[in-house]
């Protein structure tokens, strides 16, 4: 689709000038997510992702109308995937959006071509419904296997945050509990408390000699993003405006895998969330591995007096530890991709898993 003649696509070049202009229409369009207007998330998004040469960043474009007038946005996060085993440069899209009745104009269109024309494989994680609908028109390829696990702790928060009415939550709360106090006995009996040779601890820092584990433990995805220690310490260390915790699960002093969990609160929808962002473990170890990393982590946020705590199942397997867990509300999380020179329904036929999502691979966990 051309471009409509009324507007323009620039790339952001950044001077505190720009940034000012910048951060004031991500107030406005952001108005009831003031976080993607802190200057360290933009700080963090814009120029310190280590995939990303400096001639490249940062990764912004943006359209104005004829008058000048900003009236569309798109950033691009770049990521390593690993597809069929070999390496691609990935640009996520992220904070793709128009003003507010212009849409259907075609100028979303012209931010999805322009990711198209990156030198890589252009996708999106944590799409809504309608942003999907206009990929798939220029014949990106959906996927939903990957589903929104959720455990609900206040159902009135939640409920209210979901903008369900009050009556409902009412109706609902009284089940919910019940749900809850019978997975706390079943976690008891059939999550253990600890696993023979298995120990954890808090890091601070990933250690590149961990890399070829993570990797190893994912082979059975034939998409997922390349967990290496510059990547991850960058995703879950080198945010300012947000603090991650990690544990780090060894047997005999070899790692089999992590977990990072975190909470977050939204002023002004009146939640406190808790986030199960990222893990990656050693499915040969034990079945019930998972299961209990899971536990260990949604422990912690317990604590915290979370409302409610969410993480993706990207397979039958994760799905069923964080079910055992009380993870028993679900929804399709939906991730679009544009195929190059592999094919999805190729995949399929060759491997158990199509693709490995968690909260930190998409865009879900950009926002607050």
């Amino acid at each position: 689709m051309p471009n409509p003649p009324e507007v323009t696509l620039e790339k952001y070049i950044d001077s505190p000038e720009n940034r000012i202009i910048l951060l004031d229409y991500y107030t406005q369009v952001y108005s009831k997510i003031p976080k993607m207007a802190n200057e360290n998330r933009f700080e963090w998004q814009t120029f310190l992702n280590p995939l990303e040469e400096n001639e490249e960043r940062p990764l912004i474009w943006l359209l104005r109308s004829c008058s000048g007038k900003l009236c569309g946005h798109n950033s691009l996060l770049k990521f390593e995937l690993r597809i069929d085993n070999r390496k691609y440069s990935g640009y996520c899209s992220t904070n793709l959006l128009v003003n507010p009745g212009t849409e259907g104009k075609g100028l979303g269109h012209v931010l999805i071509e322009n990711n198209e024309k990156m030198d890589g494989v252009a996708f999106a994680v944590g799409i809504t419904e309608m942003a999907s609908r206009a990929f798939q028109k220029r014949g990106w390829v959906l996927i939903n296997d990957s589903s929104q696990q959720s455990l609900v702790l206040n159902p009135m928060a939640v409920f209210g945050f979901l903008n369900k009415s009050k009556m409902l939550a009412y109706i609902a709360s009284p089940f919910i509990i019940l749900i809850n106090a019978a997975f706390r006995v079943y976690k008891k009996i059939f999550i253990p408390r600890s696993i023979s040779d298995i120990s954890f601890s808090q890091i601070n820092e990933f250690l590149p000699d961990w890399d070829n584990y993570w990797r190893e433990y994912l082979k059975d995805y034939a998409i997922h993003f390349d967990r290496n220690s510059s990547f991850l310490n960058y995703k879950y260390f080198k945010r300012e405006d947000i603090k991650h915790t990690v544990y780090l699960f060894e047997n005999q002093n070899r790692p089999i895998g992590y977990i990072v969990f975190r909470k977050s609160v939204n002023v002004d929808k009146k939640i406190v969330l808790g986030r199960i962002v990222d893990f990656v473990y050693d499915p040969t170890i034990s079945k019930k591995l998972l299961s209990y990393m899971i536990k260990i982590a949604s422990d912690e946020l317990r604590k915290l007096q979370v409302d409610c705590i969410v993480g993706i199942a990207s397979s039958p397997a994760t799905k069923t530890a964080f079910w055992q867990n009380g993870f028993i509300f679900s929804r399709i999380q939906p991730a679009i991709i544009r195929e190059t020179d592999f094919k999805i329904k190729d995949l399929r036929q060759r491997y158990s898993h199509i693709w490995y999502i968690s909260l930190g691979d998409s865009d879900l966990d950009n926002y607050w």
